[in-house]
């Protein structure tokens, strides 16, 4: 019997310390995230001022430097766009968002690159996908920093390869190294 009231108060002492750890009980919703990479934006209407100093680098190998590391500081340079896309499969669709961020053909040729055969985008947990040279000229691919001007949820940013017309799995959250296949 006594075994038996020591494991209640011990599981009631837990019980206590996971409530006061998760803010009084306060309820909290799980995140939502796509199994693929669709576009999805963080809940509040503007970045935290952690955010906003946060800055974001992706390796870029192949290019006529060898290797670059581009910036938001390089993103100005090469000039922001806004662009509506949305993510299309077989039979859905999700809704058109108003996309910032620079194109992928842009980038390139900022960093003097002419002819290519493909051009493999990577994600931070080493997820990629490679495109031709005519979906990156078609204007559909967006390196996007914010979807209809809020910043990207963590998981799919900072930057996300926004690919309109494409199915998620065309999408690539969370950018990290383009590398430049000739």
């Amino acid at each position: 019997m006594k075994k038996i009231r020591v494991n209640i108060m011990t599981a009631a002492v837990l019980a206590a310390a996971m409530i006061a750890v998760s803010g009084c009980g306060a309820k909290t919703t799980a995140p939502t995230t796509a199994p693929t990479a669709a576009p999805t934006v963080a809940p509040t209407a503007a970045p935290t001022s952690a955010q906003a100093e946060a800055d974001w680098e992706i390796t870029i190998e192949g290019t006529e430097e060898s290797s670059v590391v581009f910036n938001e500081a390089e993103a100005e340079k090469v000039g922001l766009i806004k662009q509506k896309a949305s993510v299309k499969d077989k039979d859905t669709s999700l809704p058109e968002q108003e996309w910032d961020g620079v194109a992928l053909e842009k980038v390139l040729e900022y960093y003097g690159v002419k002819t290519y055969t493909t051009v493999k985008v990577e994600s931070s947990d080493g997820t990629f996908k490679e495109y031709t040279p005519d979906l990156v000229a078609s204007s559909k691919a967006l390196l996007g920093f914010k979807a209809d001007g809020k910043a990207l949820d963590k998981g799919i940013g900072p930057v996300q390869l926004v690919m309109d017309g494409k199915g998620p799995n065309w999408w690539i959250a969370n950018v990290t190294k383009i590398t430049v296949i000739k």
